[in-house]
């Protein structure tokens, strides 16, 4: 139920009122096409804001937030006589939009590791970093969950890239690209961690093999493709992940959740 609120599920609602009402006024109520074409057709300008919202939410909540309070705004003067000028503002208003959205995803990430006191670690063992895969340009912190109730757990964070090569037709002729899925890993040293919580992880990795679950989008976030148990104790799980803030930290509250669990 918390889902269907969401600023940018109410967005996309209010959105989609608003226009349909315009519509509806333009073609059954005969209203005239001075007063209502304007309407319209900023109403579509403002379409391809709330497309991007929903990613953008992700990345920042702070420049979401002023951007629909200023597309909202811009609702407004489109339905004021005489500011039809207005009609043209949603398309450079979502440009600035994207343009802080991208640098804010430039640096949230490197804040995030300073805020959570994550420690860069240079030698992480090579055990772990060549099972996680080493082509994949991993860079490794030192952290400590503290669970409620629970005792302190260290641990290796590891965030990395998968490259893969994209083939797309141009023209007729094959054009390769080269994509980026994101990827987070977490290692637990030998003795911090217990049988209960392992099996949880792998009964999560079990899941992800189901049919109905690799339909979600969301599950690769949810459940990891690869874990690993290590001859030392060791202990490791990595997921695809995007290295965005909000994402990172439900995940770092959901593996805190799963260690209080496993202690009770």
């Amino acid at each position: 139920m918390n889902n269907l609120f969401k600023l940018e599920n109410v967005v996309a609602v209010v959105y989609a009122l608003v226009f349909g009402a315009a519509l509806f006024a333009l073609f059954f109520l005969r209203v005239s096409d001075r007063l209502a074409m304007p309407v319209a057709v900023g109403l579509f300008g403002i379409l391809g804001f709330v497309i991007y919202l929903r990613p953008a939410q992700r990345i920042s909540q702070r420049y979401s937030a002023l951007f629909v309070a200023l597309n909202a705004l811009l609702v407004i003067l489109f339905f004021i006589p005489g500011l039809t000028f207005s009609v043209c503002l949603p398309l450079p208003l979502l440009i600035v939009f994207m343009l802080l959205i991208r640098r804010e995803r430039s640096t949230a990430m490197e804040q995030w590791l300073k805020t959570k006191n994550f420690s860069p670690v240079a030698n992480p063992p090579a055990e772990i970093l060549e099972k996680l895969g080493p082509d994949r340009n991993w860079r490794c912190f030192a952290n400590s969950f503290h669970p409620p109730g629970s005792r302190e757990v260290p641990y290796l964070a590891w965030f990395g890239f998968l490259r893969t090569n994209i083939t797309t037709m141009v023209n007729g002729a094959p054009v390769q690209t080269v994509g980026l899925i994101s990827q987070v890993a977490v290692s637990f040293f030998p003795g911090t961690v217990g049988e209960n919580f392992k099996q949880m992880i792998e009964s999560r990795a079990a899941d992800r093999q189901s049919f109905w679950k690799n339909l979600r989008p969301s599950s690769a976030q949810l459940y990891p493709y690869q874990v690993e148990r290590f001859p030392d104790g060791s202990f490791a799980a990595a997921w695809s992940i995007e290295h965005i803030p909000l994402l990172l930290d439900e995940k770092w509250h959901e593996l805190e959740s799963l260690l209080a669990a496993s202690d009770s």
